[in-house]
This record gives C-alpha cells, structure tokens and sequence, in this order.
C-alpha cells in the first residue's frame, strides 16, 4: 500500500472511534472501538479485553478486516468525508495492561483524558472488571484505503492508498 496523505493521517490521529469489522460465521460483525493510529509504521493499534473474546475468536479463523471512520464528534476536524480502510490484523499472544500497549493507551488519554481514572484505578480493576483491563494488542496492517467523496445521494468512492 502507498503512504497515506497528511489529511488522512491527521484524521486517522484524531479520531477517536473507529467501526471496526470483523468476519464471523454468520458475515461482518461491526463494534466501535478505540484506536491509536501510529504514523511512522503505518498500522493501527487497537486492544480488546480478554475477557470479551468474541472479536479475539473471530480474528483467530479470518484475519481481514475493516476499520470505518465516519464520526469526527470531538476530532476537532470539522466534517470531513467517510474513510474505509481494509487489512490484515495481527493479535499478540502476550496478555497486556499498560505495558505493551504504551502507544494504544497514549493516543487514546491524549484524546480523552477523562479515562485515565477509569484505566488506572487499581480500586476499579480488583472487582470483576480487571479482565477488561487485561488485553489483547491488535495491530491492523492497512492494504486498501477508499473515501467517500460528495454529497449525500451523488457521492462516488475513491482509493487512495
């Protein structure tokens, strides 16, 4: 894949959800999540808690998937057109709390500080809940990049990457 703009690399930054799809037996299963955009390798840092599996399974039978941009609420970018990126996902084997995911959790305390309580309470992680602090690190490799360009009834997709 060839190197993404500056403009779809401040968006991939600044954004703080992406719609993230994987492939299950039934076809595409979409979820929200948070993402860190890490421009100098060119890949995605994502996490899931161990102790939801479901998208840590589907990624161990198909490891392509999609991430979608489409709400910009809070980016400070405006509204800027819709960005599909396809790939290839790699799960880490090691389990994972703060270290291993230095840079997931960096990009995402710089766009929401309010969850560094939450991420680092030790009170909040000895109920039942110090499972989902106990994560995965998925890193998404993107192959294909398209943006949806135009208004609403006459847009046309482009890729760009």
């Amino acid at each position: 894949m060839k190197a993404v703009s500056s403009e779809l690399s401040d968006l991939f930054y600044n954004t703080l959800l992406c719609e993230f799809t994987t492939i299950g037996r039934n076809g595409p299963v979409t979820t929200p999540m948070q993402h860190a955009w890490i421009a100098e390798r060119g890949i995605f840092v994502l996490s899931s808690a161990l102790g939801v599996r479901f998208k840590l399974d589907r990624l161990q039978h198909n490891r392509k998937v999609s991430l979608s941009f489409t709400e910009f609420t809070g980016s400070g970018l405006g509204t800027p057109d819709a960005v599909l990126v396809q790939g290839t996902a790699e799960v880490t084997k090691k389990a994972s709390g703060v270290a291993g995911l230095e840079d997931f959790w960096a990009s995402n305390l710089r766009k929401k500080p309010d969850q560094r309580t939450a991420a680092f309470d030790v009170g909040l992680r000895e109920d039942d809940r110090r499972l989902f602090y106990l994560r995965a690190r998925i890193e998404v490799v993107p192959e294909r990049v398209f943006v949806l360009r135009g208004d609403a009834g006459a847009q046309e997709i482009e890729e760009v990457a």
